[in-house]
């Protein structure tokens, strides 16, 4: 069914939560990206398909677990907000649910409306 989807009037608060939220996920991502793949040191193996593993001696050092670990509590602490807030009460059934996905494009809005 095509249309236009019409965004709601979104407090201000839950807004900015939602862009909190990318901005936490973005700097996670960029984070997970420098560090080594594996925490901790890793001997050779060979995996499930049978491909050898070169050893890793590699490791996440302490600020970096601290750094992660920050970023995903913060992370969750957002998700709590944005999915708890008062804002959803207002609504009902698959208005809700159209508004939760409307309030991710919530930047979106200024340029195009949401095609459905």
């Amino acid at each position: 069914m095509a249309g236009t989807y019409d965004f709601p009037d979104f407090p201000d608060d839950l807004r900015d939560a939602q862009r909190e939220i990318y901005r936490v996920r973005a700097e996670l991502s960029a984070l997970y990206a420098r560090l080594p793949q594996y925490t901790e040191s890793v001997a050779a193996f060979t995996d499930w398909r049978g491909h050898k593993r070169p050893a890793c001696s590699e490791r996440w050092s302490e600020g970096d677990w601290a750094a992660v670990t920050a970023l995903r509590a913060q992370e969750l602490e957002l998700v709590t907000t944005v999915g708890t807030h008062d804002f959803w009460g207002t609504l009902e059934g698959p208005s809700r649910i159209a508004a939760r996905m409307a309030l991710k494009h919530v930047d979106d809005e200024q340029d195009d409306p949401v095609e459905r």
